[in-house]
């Protein structure tokens, strides 16, 4: 019998069972904020009419919905590959599933694991072309206990009103509990994170909740443990790489010593530390079977050819470039390394486009290029090339001139050699290149393959490792970025412990002039060109032979590398000359080209002058070149005076701010660009917001004292709700990231906002906040921090400065309705009693006095809370 015949057929239980539309929308219209949408209004209404008229309409809505998120599932399934265990478990009975927390792509998965696959029932299968790999009978989807913000989203509101209803996690939502305890007493499954929130780095308590549920329920609990998603989402809703997601169920655990008692709150603390512990133990056992798997995977890929094995470490980025030329890219190198001979012939040729690049930038006119002792590279492969990097070029610069001319014809570019393999010189970026669009495919072409700077990137060794056991050199940088100068005890020991674990030698080679050329940027390169003077010295090979048989200590390795940069450096400075000064490097038809046009037009010109004047359209040029990391016109040293620094049009917009200070307009433009943005911001928020303060008497204004305004913010519209509580000024401080937003960030600072600190010594902002507080100006202040502890020791650094800044008071805030700022959202504000100002006082005693303004700011956002009603 299907399920509309079961309707048809008047079977109310089962008809109870399945229908919980009325619930949740009860409960949706209960919260404030939830989605006034057109579309997501009239499926309330049609499922509100259809629950008790005819239930067949509301089953169809609820099956197209659930069908349209199984068809973005589907989608996503091309990268994730699911792993379910444990599915024989779940007993038939109604049950509660408890899984842990990571990601905000979990709630679909898991309600297609917690769920049998079937088709579709008649006359559902219309929707079947939505569901290729089947969805269950609505009657087991389990009902979610899920934010209440996602129901104010448009069309998501509607599509999680299938499976979820709205909890709202910031207070204790007894409400939320008795609508579980309706729909498991209806003989629904219903699916609680015991955590509440996402809790990767479990600084979240877990709530008992859903052991209170089962006991006074009498049902039991199936512990959940997934893994996998997080790593391919990284904290995302859409995954960005392809891997594993394994989910496994554990054993129903059942309470039923304590179903006839009461329960006390310690009790139920142990019985949900002893369920967060068997969801850990699931957890471990899929953390094992994704490694295994991704063994197996990376064994595979590692037997196969050059190209996959380096393909295979482009696709473990965490954004790696998706885009149809990248990844189309990728894949059919990888499935043209599989052929013979035509899979080479492939590779070389667009190795030979990639040199044809190279070498129309890297030309004669535009650089000259000295090579000595390339007799060095002579029979000694595979090695460890390694060399100090000045700048970008090196990557051009190596891949072009450091081969063997054997494997070269007489045009320059690279030939399969008698094994059909093409022998390119490979060498480690940094795999920011990797993750650029188009730049990646072309770095995989040239020979390069990326690793994670600053921390152990074993994949990356791997790879190395695996170039080198194919006869392949490969180029390491042990400075890991450009230095203009070279500092011998910068250098990491991976290049020398690769050596010596693979019984190959090192060449040390130096190079000297790229950093000077790609400082003047782009456009002084190549209009007109200057050749540029490069040289590249390749010393003699290193050999390591007294550990080739004993692990050397990461001293010795240490000692080692420091004695390797400081021969690349004397090979530089000359005091070592292990070469012939001979210049052999081979000419190709390019080169050949450009000596020709320019023995015509007088080319190149040898104006090695630093130019004191660019032009608007060179600095643009310049600023995009830099931070693509290909020039360097601005030297770290003024990079370190400048901790933050603003965008093109902002800075314009600033400098023309501070010409009209000069011309005596101050503080009359200051207030103009004031009131302009004050009065705009509050027209459009007022607008579209239904905005509510209480407590704004509370703020001082009349200027005797300095005000602390003091929130833990949620939401980054906290900042911009914030500077509409009052009509005077509120001075914000806000993260860099956003201070750099174009045009944003002129109208956040003629609001009065400013940056916060980047870094240990900047105190710039630190010494503005104080000087505001003197002026008896309004501060706000709203961290992003969660976690009671981490709160209280801010707050206690904020006392610190409103001592410094005496007479100053601080006055709790909280605002609530900007976790999902789509309107129309209720914004309720409530402002407590100021407190303060404050005496000189010992460390435990401002502990003390932060912890009592972290339990009024507490306080406070229960006030908010009830401003809703």
């Amino acid at each position: 019998m299907t399920a509309v015949e079961e309707f048809f057929n008047g079977k109310n239980k089962i008809s109870d069972r399945v229908h919980n539309s009325k619930i949740i929308i009860e409960r949706m219209e209960e919260i404030n904020g939830t989605s006034q949408f057109f579309a997501d209004r009239l499926d309330r209404r049609i499922k509100k009419s259809a629950v008790n008229s005819l239930p067949v309409v509301d089953t169809f809505l609820d099956f197209f919905q659930i069908s349209i998120l199984e068809t973005i599932l589907q989608f996503f399934d091309l990268r994730v590959k699911e792993i379910i265990v444990g599915m024989e478990r779940i007993p038939e009975e109604a049950v509660i599933f408890a899984p842990n927390h990571e990601t905000e792509t979990e709630h679909l998965y898991l309600a297609r694991a917690c769920c049998e696959r079937r088709d579709l029932d008649y006359p559902f299968r219309i929707l079947k072309f939505l569901n290729p790999k089947q969805i269950a009978r609505k009657k087991q989807v389990p009902i979610f206990f899920a934010k209440y913000q996602l129901f104010n989203l448009p069309i998501v509101s509607t599509l999680f009103s299938s499976t979820a209803f709205p909890v709202e996690r910031e207070i204790k939502d007894t409400r939320s509990l008795e609508i579980g305890s309706r729909f498991l007493q209806r003989g629904s499954n219903i699916l609680i994170y015991p955590e509440g929130t996402r809790n990767l780095e479990k600084k979240a308590k877990p709530k008992s909740g859903a052991v209170r549920l089962a006991i006074q329920n009498k049902v039991p609990i199936i512990p959940v443990g997934h893994v996998g998603l997080y790593e391919l989402t990284k904290g995302s809703f859409v995954p960005s790489r392809n891997g594993y997601w394994h989910c496994e169920f554990g054993e129903p655990i059942y309470y039923d010593k304590y179903y006839n008692q009461e329960v006390d709150y310690l009790t139920l603390r142990e019985l949900t530390d002893e369920l967060m512990d068997e969801i850990e133990k699931l957890k471990e056992n899929g953390r094992r079977k994704i490694k295994e798997l991704n063994e197996i995977k990376d064994n595979k890929a590692y037997s196969g050819h050059i190209n996959e094995v380096v393909v295979h470490k482009f696709n473990k980025l965490n954004k790696v470039p998706n885009n149809p030329i990248d990844s189309l890219f990728r894949s059919f190198m990888n499935f043209t390394s599989k052929i013979p001979i035509i899979g080479e012939r492939v590779d070389s040729f667009f190795h030979f486009l990639v040199r044809l690049g190279v070498d129309s930038l890297i030309n004669p006119l535009t650089f000259d290029v000295k090579i000595n002792g390339k007799e060095n590279l002579e029979g000694v492969k595979p090695a460890v090339i390694c060399s100090n990097h000045e700048s970008f070029l090196e990557i051009g610069l190596y891949g072009l001139y450091l081969i063997d001319p054997k494997m070269t014809n007489y045009y320059g570019y690279l030939l399969p050699g008698d094994n059909n393999s093409i022998d390119k010189t490979w060498f480690m970026m940094k795999k920011e290149l990797a993750e650029m669009p188009i730049v990646s495919s072309w770095t995989l072409s040239a020979g390069g393959f990326p690793v994670r700077r600053g921390e152990s990137d074993k994949e990356a060794m791997r790879v190395a490792e695996e170039l080198i056991k194919r006869n392949r050199n490969v180029v390491m940088f042990p400075q890991q970025t450009t230095y203009p100068e070279i500092d011998v005890d910068s250098g990491k020991t991976g290049a020398v412990r690769l050596a010596i674990d693979a019984k190959r030698p090192v060449i040390p080679v130096s190079i000297k002039g790229s950093h000077n050329a790609m400082k003047r940027g782009v456009l002084q390169l190549l209009f007109p060109p200057k050749a540029f003077p490069i040289e590249i010295n390749i010393g003699k090979p290193i050999y390591y032979e007294e550990y080739y048989d004993k692990e050397p200590t990461y001293e010795e390795l240490k000692t080692l590398t420091r004695d390797l940069m400081i021969k690349i450096k004397d090979m530089q400075d000359k005091k070592i000359v292990e070469y012939k000064e001979n210049n052999n490097r081979i000419h190709s038809p390019v080169d050949w080209i450009f000596k020709s046009i320019g023995n015509l037009v007088g080319l190149p010109r040898r104006n090695l002058q630093d130019s004191t004047r660019k032009l608007p359209f060179e600095k643009i040029v310049n600023k995009i070149t830099d931070s693509a990391g290909i020039t360097s016109t601005v030297s770290k040293k003024d990079k370190s005076k400048e901790p933050v620094s603003l965008n093109m049009i902002d800075s314009y917009l600033m400098r023309l701010k501070k010409q009209g200070e000069k011309l005596g307009l101050f503080p009359f433009l200051d207030d103009l660009f004031y009131s302009f943005t004050k009065r705009s911001l509050d027209l459009l928020i007022k607008n579209l917001y239904n905005f509510k303060v209480e407590g704004a008497e509370n703020i001082p204004t009349n200027g005797d004292v300095g005000v602390i305004l003091l929130a833990q913010s949620g939401s980054q519209l906290d900042f911009v709700m914030g500077s509409c509580i009052i009509p005077e000024k509120v001075h914000f401080m806000i993260d860099s990231k956003t201070y750099k937003m174009p045009v944003v960030s002129t109208l956040l600072q003629s609001l009065g906002f400013f940056r916060q600190s980047v870094s240990q010594t900047d105190f710039g902002p630190l010494l503005h906040v104080r000087d505001l507080l003197k002026s008896k100006k309004i501060v706000g202040i709203f961290p992003q921090i969660k976690g009671k502890e981490n709160m209280i020791k801010y707050i206690a650094g904020i006392l610190k400065m409103a001592i410094d800044g005496k007479p100053t008071i601080i006055v709790p805030l909280a605002i609530k309705g900007t976790d999902t700022p789509i309107p129309p959202v209720n914004i309720n504000v409530a402002i407590g009693k100021p407190i303060g100002p404050f005496k000189r006082m010992k460390r435990e005693k401002r502990y003390e006095l932060a912890e009592e303004i972290y339990n009024n700011i507490k306080d406070v956002k229960t006030q908010a809370y009830e401003m809703r009603k």
